[in-house]
């Protein structure tokens, strides 16, 4: 047998050539390879953040009882997806989510107020609309002031709010800005036309320099400047109903203490309400929100589209809460009820106002969120999130706390005092959750005001829940905890379909913001103090060591809410006793009868009855003008029917015009009436509330 032997040696008979081929060979392969292995690496780095066990993660869930048998632990550490096309890498949304959801295409193509919050010709000292945008916070760029030990903000930015929202207030501190500081080192980064906000972007170590220059040069415009503190504590009779959480004690046991089953006897709430829900995202497709969506709003994004982001997420991975936390929170404010799904919110038949943040929450991004609630006309604004304290705050004395919430912040306070005003004006009412570090509420600024009600969580067994910051201490004056509800292993809603348990002050308030809603629901007149003094009178003392708020009491609060508003019962039972004022709970923009356009003033109406068959109608408008006509009424056929004689004259040169208005037998009886003018229906149905005005 012959035996071939191949050299590979060079010998100088042309065997060299080959030589060198081979390794011009085994260089391209190994380029090959390695420009293949790059390409994977990069593939995988794009890839969202994952876990060992997001192989294991289940699908949207399309299974109603999915839930109903499972474990907590299963619940809680069960990892979900996330459509990826909720929403994709532009920020725009997929058709395949309109083709699921097609009721949604027009309220995310509703065009957003203000131009997308940029001027149309913004004056070069303010950014490009291309560039206008809030940046995410950078790690590296928290600090903690040295006046504030407690607090963490964005070295880098100043934040500037404006009394005057007009352009040429904006572009005149631009201007003077610019002046100051005539470089890019300090410079606007960002600003918001329909919040009256502006970000400037700073060096660090140049932060309080510049503040100090601002305030001390720019005095001929009303403003208030702060910094930009880190928000990012976010934890966070049943037969008749058949959502599947009512069989389950676990899931549902938040709902008897506070006397839900009986408040929903008396209203489950009015379409007219409207519950504005500043949180990260929010699943507005989940079963127990879908369909009743208003106005939703992205502070991150710019746009419509709340929905979370496509990643797999669990209950159990606390770095997962900003998924899942605002359609949670949510969900316990206005969850769907009696729909064969999860559980339900206290208000199941107001409204839904989904305010998205994202997932880096600061001072800036959750005033522009309130803001726009207030703006937009919200009835109620539920915000669950809270200032992050240092580890150990809590082993701080009272009398420190005391004395650091007497001292520090004011800037910030005075800031959100101001916004709590503009909400109070428009009858807002703002509910937060009073935070998750076992600390005095008000050594958060925003938890400082008596114009909001801030909320403390309660245990299984009615106790101050362990993490749940307090605040009532009669003996020196101090009450930073209005009200309690359960925030111990709550249930509700979660995104793609899901559902879980949280803990926190989180969970807690938007129990109460329901409650709030359904009191708004039976008397839309209530103001803010009246509310709170409400709620303070009917709630159940449960933790006098707790030094926190009373246990919410939701029937009892209702049936207060209610006792000045006209009854049809009552009427029919004895006519004369709708003798004396009332107020209607609808109030009408002025219209010009020459031009027919609005003239931007609120008229509030009243009426007084003489008997059950006459007395005086009065319109009476924010720009003091008074008209008044005479009316004749008839309680007949289940009906009151109340005519205006002539055209209502007054003070003022516009005259208000002829009015009949029908009212019926409403909700657990309350009078339901609702305008006709010239025969046609005018707004919506409304009530009439007892009122102590003179004419």
């Amino acid at each position: 047998m012959k035996r071939i032997n191949i050299e590979n040696e060079s010998n100088g008979n042309g065997h060299g050539r080959s030589h060198v081929g081979g390794l011009i060979w085994r260089y391209l392969l190994f380029l090959v390879l390695l420009f293949g292995f790059l390409l994977l690496l990069k593939w995988l780095l794009s890839l969202p953040e994952s876990h060992s066990y997001d192989s294991d993660a289940i699908d949207i869930v399309h299974n109603d009882n999915y839930y109903d048998d499972l474990d907590d632990d299963i619940i809680n550490n069960q990892v979900v997806k996330i459509p990826d096309y909720y929403v994709k890498d532009d920020g725009t949304t997929d058709e395949r989510f309109y083709k699921e959801n097609p009721e949604l295409r027009e309220i995310f193509e509703e065009e957003l107020p203000s131009n997308n919050g940029n001027f149309r010709n913004p004056i070069p000292e303010l950014p490009r609309p291309e560039e206008n945008y809030i940046r995410p916070v950078d790690p590296r760029d928290i600090i903690t002031p040295d006046d504030d030990p407690y607090k963490q903000i964005d070295g880098t930015r100043i934040d500037v709010i404006l009394a005057d929202i007009s352009e040429s207030n904006f572009n005149n501190f631009a201007r003077q800005l610019k002046q100051l500081y005539p470089g890019d080192n300090v410079k606007i980064d960002y600003y918001n036309p329909e919040a009256g906000l502006i970000q400037i972007k700073v060096n660090p170590s140049e932060r309080e320099t510049v503040k100090e220059n601002i305030r001390g040069r720019i005095t001929d415009i009303d403003y208030k400047m702060f910094d930009d503190v880190i928000f990012n504590d976010i934890a966070a009779p049943s037969a008749k109903y058949n959502d599947p959480a009512f069989k389950n004690r676990r899931q549902s046991w938040h709902f008897a203490p506070i006397q839900a089953y009986e408040a929903w006897d008396i209203t489950k709430g009015s379409e007219d309400v409207v519950v504005a829900v500043v949180d990260s995202y929010i699943d507005i497709t989940h079963p127990e929100l879908k369909g009743r969506i208003v106005k939703p709003y992205s502070v991150e994004r710019k746009s419509r589209n709340v929905l979370p982001p496509a990643r797999p997420y669990s209950f159990g991975r606390e770095e997962d809460a900003p998924i899942y936390h605002g359609t949670h929170v949510a969900a316990l404010a206005v969850g769907a009820l009696n729909n064969g799904k999860g559980a339900a919110g206290l208000a199941p038949g107001c409204k839904l106002m989904p305010i998205s943040l994202g997932e880096d929450m600061s001072s800036i991004s959750i005033l522009e969120g309130l803001l726009y609630a207030i703006n937009q006309g919200a009835d109620v604004v539920n915000i669950s999130i809270g200032t992050v304290f240092p580890d150990g705050t809590d082993m701080v004395s009272l009398e420190e706390q005391l004395e650091y919430i007497k001292n520090a912040g004011k800037y910030q306070e005075d800031v959100w005092d101001y916004v709590f005003d503009l909400a109070d004006k428009k009858n807002c009412t703002i509910v937060w959750a009073a935070g998750n570090f076992n600390v005095l509420s008000g050594m958060d600024e925003t938890k400082r005001s008596e114009s909001t009600i801030r909320v403390s969580a309660v245990d299984q067994q009615l106790k101050k829940a362990s993490f749940s910051n307090f605040g009532n201490y009669a003996s020196q004056g101090v009450n930073y905890s209005d009200i309690s509800a359960p925030g111990v292993a709550i249930y509700s809603a979660a995104p793609a379909n899901g559902y879980g348990f949280s803990p926190g002050t989180s969970m807690a308030a938007p129990i109460v913001s329901g409650a709030v809603a359904l009191m708004k629901s039976v008397n839309p007149n209530l103001t803010n103090s009246q509310i709170k003094e409400i709620l303070d009178k009917t709630g159940k003392t449960v933790d006098r060591d707790g030094h926190i708020g009373k246990l919410i009491q939701v029937r009892d609060a209702l049936e207060q809410a209610a006792a000045n508003v006209a009854n049809y019962d009552k009427i029919k039972e004895n006519p004369n006793s709708i003798t004396g004022t009332w107020q209607t709970t609808e109030e009408r923009i002025v219209t010009d009868s020459e031009t027919g356009e609005p003239t931007g003033e609120m008229t509030h109406i009243f009426l007084k009855f003489n008997s059950i068959n006459s007395g005086t109608i009065y319109y009476k408008t924010d720009g003091g003008c008074m008209y008044s006509a005479p009316f004749k009424s008839t309680l007949s056929n289940d009906k009151l029917v109340i005519r205006q004689q002539g055209v209502a004259s007054g003070s003022c040169a516009r005259p208000f015009a002829e009015v009949t208005i029908e009212c019926s037998r409403g909700e657990n009886g309350m009078l339901k009436c609702r305008s006709y003018y010239n025969g046609e229906s005018s707004g919506g149905s409304y009530f009439l509330v007892r009122s102590n005005a003179t004419f």
